[in-house]
């Protein structure tokens, strides 16, 4: 990967935590008992979270007030558009006005920890974002650790990676982190998803048809996919209604499967299920994810080469990337070995199986480079894995029998074979125990075969492909090739050889989110207009709605639909 590539990336992970702050206002539109409506239900890290005993917003965590006289609110959207449409942004003048807006924002509703408000957005992120980030404990299970942590940082509300962590049994260690449905607090933008992502189709929605409700879902996108199943259906059935357009982004997608598959009357009540870049039967890009940050980053192409121009920032990057580099190696890493969304987003064997019935191909190769074949070969691959592991407090990895072994020692159990004839058994993570099950789920039991929940109502699949661009999605993963990608300011090679990359949007591949359909089923959904093909990746896809970046954006498809079904 090309060096300006890695910069880009890396900001636009600092863009993700740290420019996820646009005040964005929010209607507090309440639904007045209509029976009929439009519910939109989140992605994986796009759902908005706050602490309810603070009624902060904690993701995104920041807010700024960009709705000064004159000067209009710089929106996602917006955002969007200029990373599109401005090749040189990093180094234009609008770039700078915002960097130097965002410096200087009165940040003065937090208080650091003598009690004083911060004056500015950069001693409030030199001392409240950057510093507990960087002290955070390695170790969870130090309990004296953590405890000082907290007291350390209590006034500011600890940081960011406390707030999202969960322990090994997907449990929140913050447990007053809930998703902003029915958000009261000072951050309204937080209602429309992190940086106020969905704001433009609710919004568009509302005004366009007014006899009909037209809500979000914020699902807390940390936990098990259960959870947040049981979530939702509270949730509808307070709203009561008779029928819905549901409409998804990524893993609301399985989230929504779940739903539909555990009842038929949610099945019936759906006049039409619109998933955008929907992560049906989960994605290789979790695996890279689990094992490796950077492995995850490494293939995936930028859809533009930016160099910045300017010399201030090139002269501040080096540092930044310094930094993100060991928090997300470590801390970054242990959130996400225990955060059961990304376990669960895992590939299922339905979509492991399509390869090898449809293609003829591997999708995965273990350690000793053989072909996962079997359901139970795939699952066993995986509790191979470091990461669905339970640790003791000494950081040891255990056995169900309770024995345990040194982390310098696990590499030896790196496949099943291993443990063969030992009598043991690794001790597995609750999420990763019940993984089988939660894919098992998603399905219908019709005439002794498992149906996906979404091909017993009318279901439409919008998705991104951005192979027609020169763009790739990780499709097989072969761990025997023993490639590792470490991030190195020097590195200009290509991806790692493990990968083979292929058709999708970056992140999910097509098969999956069309639910391991032969390509004789695709031919025919998309002849009828059940699938829908953009040129873009996975995050435009899902949050473009009124086409600012894409030439028409998934709202002329969505009102298609709603027209379709008579509304």
């Amino acid at each position: 990967m090309k060096r300006t590539s890695k910069i880009v990336v890396c900001c636009l992970l600092v863009l993700i935590l740290v420019l996820g702050c646009f005040s964005l206002v929010a209607c507090d539109k309440k639904e007045g008992g209509k029976k009929k409506a439009i519910v939109m239900v989140t992605a994986l890290m796009s759902g908005g979270l706050y602490d309810k005993s603070t009624n902060a917003a904690v993701w995104d965590p920041l807010y700024f007030d960009f709705d000064q006289e004159g000067q209009e609110d710089l929106t996602l959207v917006k955002f969007l558009q200029l990373l599109y449409e401005t090749p040189d942004m990093m180094s234009s003048q609008l770039f700078n006005d915002l960097v130097g807006e965002v410096m200087a924002t009165d940040v003065s509703m937090v208080k650091d920890r003598s009690g004083e408000y911060y004056s500015s957005f950069m001693e409030y992120a030199m001392d409240a974002m950057l510093s507990p980030m960087v002290d955070f404990p390695s170790d969870l299970s130090d309990e004296d650790a953590v405890a000082a942590y907290i007291e350390t940082y209590k006034t500011l509300g600890a940081s960011l990676l406390y707030n999202l962590q969960q322990d090994e049994d997907g449990n929140s260690l913050n447990k007053n982190i809930v998703p902003a449905n029915g958000y009261t607090g000072p951050h309204k933008h937080i209602a429309y998803g992190v940086m106020g992502c969905y704001e433009d189709q609710i919004r568009t929605l509302s005004k366009e048809y007014p006899d009909y409700d037209v809500v979000i879902f914020n699902y807390d996108w940390r936990m098990d996919g259960q959870y947040n199943v049981d979530l939702f259906t509270q949730w509808m059935d307070e709203k009561d209604y008779d029928e819905i357009v549901l409409t998804t982004h990524s893993l609301g997608g399985q989230i929504c499967n779940r739903w539909l598959a555990s009842d038929a009357k949610h099945r019936r009540m759906t006049k039409a299920f619109v998933m955008y870049a929907p992560a049906t039967l989960g994605t290789p890009a979790a695996l890279c994810f689990l094992n490796n940050i950077w492995d995850l980053l490494d293939p995936f192409p930028v859809s533009k080469d930016m160099t910045t121009g300017n010399s201030t920032i090139d002269m501040l990057l080096p540092s930044v990337l310094d930094a993100v580099e060991p928090i997300l190696n470590g801390q970054g890493m242990s959130f996400l070995h225990n955060c059961s969304s990304i376990i669960q987003l895992l590939p299922s064997w339905a979509l492991v199986n399509k390869y090898h019935e449809e293609d003829g191909i591997w999708i995965f190769k273990d350690v000793d480079g053989n072909d996962i074949t079997t359901e139970d070969e795939l699952f066993n691959f995986y509790y191979a894995h470091d990461w669905a592991w339970k640790t003791n407090k000494d950081g040891d990895y255990i056995f169900s029998d309770g024995s345990a072994m040194s982390a310098a020692d696990v590499e030896e159990f790196s496949h099943p074979s291993a443990w063969e004839g030992t009598g043991k058994k690794p001790a597995l993570k609750r999420i990763v125990a019940g993984l089988k099950e939660w894919q098992h789920s998603l399905y219908v039991n019709y005439n002794g075969k498992e149906t996906l929940a979404a091909d017993f109502v009318n279901s439409y699949y919008l998705i991104g492909d951005i192979s027609k661009n020169g763009g790739n999605t990780v499709l097989t993963y072969d761990e025997s090739a023993n490639v590792e990608f470490h991030y190195n300011w020097d590195d200009t090679g290509s991806a790692p050889n493990k990968y083979t990359m292929g058709k999708g949007d970056d992140m999910v591949v097509e098969y999956c989110a069309l639910g391991a359909k032969t390509e004789a089923e695709i031919t025919e959904m998309y002849g009828q207009g059940h699938v829908v093909r953009y040129d873009h990746d996975h995050n435009i896809v899902g949050a473009d709605f009124s086409g600012v970046v894409m030439e028409e954006g998934t709202g002329v498809k969505v009102k298609d639909i709603i027209k379709s079904i008579g509304w």
